[in-house]
């Protein structure tokens, strides 16, 4: 004699496994593609530092001043990816190293409001002789 309701049971249960099985999917590809999204903003986020630094070691000793650096900011590609994103720049002379001057680079970017990310590189100019 065949079991009543058995059949509708036994696809009830594989409905809901693969109901479980497609949510746990979802939650790993919605996670993997955030991760993928801040690793892209951190990478550009270092290069455009790097790049900034580039073009301020090839300007003149004299020209290197935060007046006269105003002008350096983020290129146009970083400056839409990064949500919020923009380039600071500080220039210090050590009192006890007058030929030295301290560069510092740093994108801020917020990509959640409240959660700001930075990166920050530092170079140091010397004064040719």
């Amino acid at each position: 004699m065949p079991r009543r309701g058995a059949i509708l049971l036994e696809c009830a249960i594989a409905g809901a496994i693969l109901v479980l099985t497609v949510s746990v999917w979802l939650q790993f590809f919605t996670a993997t593609a955030a991760q993928r999204r801040a690793s892209r903003w951190r990478q550009t986020a270092y290069l455009e530092a790097a790049n900034a630094l580039e073009r301020l070691a090839l300007r003149p000793w004299g020209s290197l001043t935060i007046e006269k650096t105003a002008d350096v900011r983020l290129s146009d590609e970083a400056a839409r990816t990064l949500p919020e994103g923009k380039l600071t720049i500080e220039i210090a002379t050590p009192p006890r190293a007058p030929e030295t001057k301290r560069v510092v680079a740093t994108v801020h970017w917020e990509p959640q409001p409240g959660f700001p990310q930075k990166v920050r590189l530092i170079a140091w100019r010397h004064r040719r002789p």
